[in-house]
């Protein structure tokens, strides 16, 4: 008779091998990998950052791990994985930080900042149709970190504009700057005329005026 002891020593070898066996068996192997959520990044990023060329194993993938990778990026928010056992399916879909504006600075410099004033990115060319935002004062950034500004409020009012520019396809086109040289009245230039908008009371109505305005000059290089 085998003692209780042997008994458990036999059940967890038997066990270990077991899931040895599980994860170099090909049944547990990834045959798929599905990626959503990805604009600003690509697909090929998220395979590259978590190393999916070759062959994965759904059992020793740690998720928790690849989250956190692919948060090293800043334009990554969110990150939610799934592993499909059956189906041999690995889900990986990633919310990104939305873009609202640039901050151009004197340097030449693009800073790329989210809806939450968070610096995303720092280069000396911009590729989306944002608008820039001008009149900011702060002494430095880091990438990663909100912006720290003098004044918050003016922060704070230019990423509200941004936001609001952005829901108007017509006004989203065009070249928008937003100047916020005076924290109690924002200026906004696109072609050549300048706007006076003031605060953010009421900003919906004043921006959809602006819109139709715009619309119907007679002459589109109007100046004023």
């Amino acid at each position: 008779m085998f003692s209780v002891k042997y008994k458990i020593i036999i059940t967890v070898a038997a066990v270990a091998v077991l899931l040895t066996l599980a994860l170099l068996s090909p049944l547990f192997s990834v045959r798929e990998v599905v990626i959503t959520g990805v604009d600003t990044l690509s697909e090929q990023f998220v395979r590259e950052a978590l190393t999916l060329e070759g062959e994965v194993n759904l059992f020793s993938f740690n998720t928790s791990k690849a989250a956190a990778e692919l948060k090293k990026n800043h334009f990554v928010d969110q990150v939610r994985i799934k592993k499909d056992y059956m189906g041999q399916t690995l889900s990986i879909d990633i919310t990104e930080r939305v873009l609202s504006c640039y901050v151009e600075m004197m340097s030449g410099q693009y800073l790329y900042l989210d809806r939450e004033g968070r610096v995303l990115r720092s280069e000396t060319f911009y590729t989306d149709k944002l608008p820039f935002v001008e009149g900011l004062k702060f002494s430095g950034f880091t990438v990663g970190r909100p912006l720290s500004v003098e004044n918050p409020e003016t922060l704070s009012t230019a990423i509200t504009l941004a936001q609001v520019i952005s829901e108007y396809d017509k006004l989203a086109e065009e070249l928008v700057k937003i100047d916020m040289s005076s924290a109690d009245c924002a200026r906004l230039v696109l072609r050549n005329v300048e706007v006076e908008l003031g605060g953010l009371k009421d900003i919906d109505e004043k921006i959809r005026a602006l819109e139709a305005i715009l619309e119907n000059l007679p002459d589109k290089n109007m100046k004023g």
